[in-house]
Order: structure tokens, then sequence, then C-alpha cells
């Protein structure tokens, strides 16, 4: 008998060869992601460092210890979106408060770190973006809590599906 496993989409109790992530229900939602190559992923990240980033966001996340730190958090989140629930693809590891909020060794903070799926994330960008165009708009971003996050998110997300 070959070894099996369960589906990794989240409360999906399915059974399915080891060589297979999800079951063929959730296969279908996941086959965008899986199309992407690693070279191709790869391409695009490095893109995204050249054209968005300033340089020193981008050394510091190049960085050994920010490394040490986003794989620590990775493990301790089990590669799942702390807001949704779904099994993350890449390594997304998102600051609660903004790091360029934060000095020093606070940006190393794990309490103040979590993993987030691309979506979730960009909701969270998103949303930062728009509260800093407002007026006191840093303040209130540094106290904002990882559960109104939580909620925020959860909310921009139910309005997009109504949509």
């Amino acid at each position: 008998m070959s070894r099996v496993h369960y589906c990794q989409q989240n409360f999906c109790r399915e059974l399915i060869p080891v060589k297979e992530r999800y079951c063929s229900e959730h296969a279908k939602l996941h086959k965008k992601y899986s199309s992407v190559t690693d070279e191709q992923r790869k391409a695009l990240y490095k893109s995204y460092n050249n054209q968005q980033r300033n340089r020193q966001a981008d050394a510091f996340y190049q960085g050994r210890r920010w490394k040490k730190v986003r794989d620590t958090v990775f493990v301790r989140d089990m590669a799942t979106c702390q807001v949704c629930g779904n099994v993350l693809q890449t390594k997304i590891v998102d600051h609660i408060v903004r790091r360029d909020l934060l000095a020093g060794l606070e940006q190393y903070d794990m309490n103040n770190l979590w993993c987030l799926c691309g979506r979730c994330h960009n909701i969270k960008t998103k949303l930062e973006q728009s509260m800093l165009a407002k007026t006191n708009g840093k303040n209130k971003l540094k106290h904002i809590s990882k559960d109104n996050w939580i909620k925020y998110i959860k909310e921009r997300m139910n309005n997009e599906n109504k949509r």
C-alpha cells in the first residue's frame, strides 16, 4: 500500500497519495499557483526588489538575521495564513506594525510578525497605505493590534466577495 496523507486544504480530511498536495477537488483551486515555476517566482521577486523597494528595505530583507527570524515565524505559524487559514505557497512574513515605524531590534520582534497569504497581505498593504494618507495615520498604524487587523482584513474580503 502506498503512503498517504491528508489534503493540505484547511479542514479537508481527504486522504491522498504523498506525492500530491491537494485532493482533486482542492487541486483545482490551487492550480494557478502551482503553474508558476521557481525560476518565474525568483524573477518576479527580483523585479519587485529592484522596482518597488528602496535599497535599505532590500538590504534588510536580504539580511541573514531577517531570514532566520522569517523562517522561525514561518515554522511557528505552520505555514498558514493567520487571517484566512490557507496554506502558504511562499514565505510571506509580515510586520503587524509596519517596519518603517519601528526602530532597531524592534524590526525583528517575533511578536510583531505573522504569516499572511498573498491576498491577505495585499489587502493589509492597501489598508495601511490608505491609513497613512489620513491625518495622524502613522500614529494610528502603530497602535492597531493583530486582532483588529484580522477583523479589518476579513471585512474587506467579505466586501470583495459580495461584489
